[in-house]
C-alpha cells in the first residue's frame, strides 16, 4: 500500500491505521522519516504563511527568516518531536497506558506526518484571511484529533477519553495565552 493511501486510510480511522503501522513493524528509520515529514510540513505553512501575508521586516531579515525556519523545521523540530513523545509517554503510563515509548512515538509521528498537507493548508489559509491565530488552533485540533485515537491505540485508552483530555489542555493553553 502505498504511503498517500495509508495517509487517506489515517483520516478514515485512525486508531486502525496506527494498529496497521504497528503491525508492519515501523522502526526507528521510519520514525524518523515520519517525524522529519511532520516537521517539513509545519515550516512549510510558515514559510507560505509568511509569503502569503508578510508580518516581517522585507529585505534580508525576512531571508533570513526563511532559512532559519527551514533550518529549524529540519533539524530542531523532529528533536523536539522525540522530546514530546517521551513526555507524553510519561504521562501516558503514569495514567495507565500500556504502551512504550515506541508505541508513543508512532502515534505522534504518523500523526503528525498524516496531518501535516491539511496542516500547513490550514495555516496558509488563516494568513490569506488574516487570520493566523485562528488557522494555528484548526492546525492543532486537526493534529489532536488524529493524535488522540492513536495514541489511545498504543496505550490501550478509549479514544474519547483521550480526546477530552487533550481539548482541556487545548482549551486551558488557549486561556492562557489569551488571557493570561
Amino acid at each position: 500500500m502505498s504511503l498517500v493511501s495509508r495517509i487517506a486510510g489515517a483520516w478514515r480511522a485512525p486508531g486502525a491505521s496506527w494498529r496497521a503501522e504497528w503491525a508492519d513493524g515501523a522502526g526507528e528509520p521510519r520514525l524518523l522519516a515520519y517525524a522529519m515529514g511532520a516537521s517539513a510540513f509545519l515550516a512549510l505553512g510558515d514559510v507560505a504563511a509568511e509569503a502569503i501575508r508578510p508580518v516581517l521586516a522585507v529585505g534580508e531579515g525576512r531571508e533570513a527568516w526563511f532559512a532559519s525556519r527551514v533550518f529549524a523545521g529540519l533539524s530542531f523540530f523532529p528533536l523536539a518531536l522525540y522530546v514530546s513523545a517521551a513526555l507524553m509517554r510519561l504521562v501516558c503510563r503514569v495514567a495507565g497506558g500500556k504502551g512504550g515509548w515506541r508505541e508513543t512515538r508512532l502515534a505522534l509521528f504518523w500523526s503528525g506526518l498524516v496531518s501535516g498537507p491539511a496542516a500547513a493548508i490550514v495555516i496558509a489559509l488563516g494568513a490569506a484571511a488574516a487570520q493566523p491565530e485562528a488557522a494555528r488552533l484548526a492546525a492543532g485540533l486537526l493534529w489532536v484529533g488524529l493524535l488522540s485515537p492513536m495514541l489511545a491505540a498504543a496505550h490501550g485508552f478509549r479514544a474519547g477519553a483521550v480526546l477530552l483530555v487533550f481539548l482541556g489542555f487545548a482549551a486551558l493553553s488557549f486561556a492562557l495565552a489569551r488571557f493570561g
